[in-house]
C-alpha cells in the first residue's frame, strides 16, 4: 500500500534487502544493520533516481510510525533538493561517528528542519520563541549536542530559527486563507 501511495510522489518504498543490494560497496561497510530496532523504517534519497526512499522493515506501518515517516519525508526532501542543486554525488558521512554525521552540513539543515518540526509538532509550540523555550528538551538537539563543537551548534540554531520562521508563516497563510 505505501508503494502505491508512494508511486504517485515520487517516494520509493523498499524493504531492507533492496536498500543494501542497490548500495555501491563503499557504502555498505556504513548501513544501518538489518533489523535494527532502532531503525525500523529510515530514509535516504535514492542518487540513482533523485528520489526520497524509504526503507521499511516492519511488517506494519501504525499512526507512530506515520508519524515518524512525515519527519523522514520532510528529512530526506531536504537531501533530495540539496543534490539537485549540486553537481557533486552526495557521500553520506557514516552514521556511526555520531560527531562526522552531525557535523555534516547537508546533515545539519536536514537535523534543523527536523527539530523545527517536532518543536512544533511534539512539544506543542505555538510561536518561534515558544518552540525555542523548549529545545532543550528536545531529545533529538540533546542527542547532536553532544557530538558537534559550539560554531556547528550555532548553524544549527540558525536553521532551526530559519525553518521554524517558514513553518509559522505558512501555517499563517493557510490560517488567513480560512477565515
Amino acid at each position: 500500500e505505501l508503494s502505491n501511495i508512494g508511486n504517485k510522489y515520487n517516494v520509493e518504498f523498499v524493504n531492507y534487502d533492496t536498500f543494501f543490494n542497490d548500495l555501491p560497496e563503499s557504502a555498505k561497510s556504513t548501513a544501518p544493520p538489518k533489523g535494527d530496532p532502532k531503525a525500523p523504517i529510515f530514509g535516504l534519497p535514492n542518487i540513482v533516481t533523485g528520489n526520497v526512499r524509504v526503507v521499511v522493515q516492519i511488517p506494519m506501518v501504525d499512526l507512530q510510525i506515520l508519524g515518524f515517516l512525515t519527519h523522514i519525508l520532510k528529512h530526506e526532501n531536504i537531501h533530495v533538493d540539496q543534490n539537485r542543486r549540486s553537481n557533486i554525488d552526495y557521500i553520506l558521512p557514516d552514521p556511526k561517528n555520531r560527531t562526522s554525521y552531525f557535523s555534516d552540513k547537508n546533515e545539519i539543515m536536514a537535523f534543523s528542519q527536523s527539530i523545527a518540526d517536532l518543536l512544533i509538532n511534539m512539544d506543542r509550540g505555538r510561536d518561534i520563541n515558544d518552540c525555542l523555550s523548549k529545545i532543550n528538551k528536545n531529545p533529538l538537539y540533546q542527542d547532536i549536542k553532544k557530538y558537534v563543537d559550539e560554531k556547528t551548534l550555532k548553524r544549527y540554531h540558525k536553521y532551526i530559527y530559519l525553518y521554524l520562521e517558514m513553518e509559522f508563516e505558512k501555517r499563517n497563510e493557510e490560517s488567513n486563507r480560512h477565515n
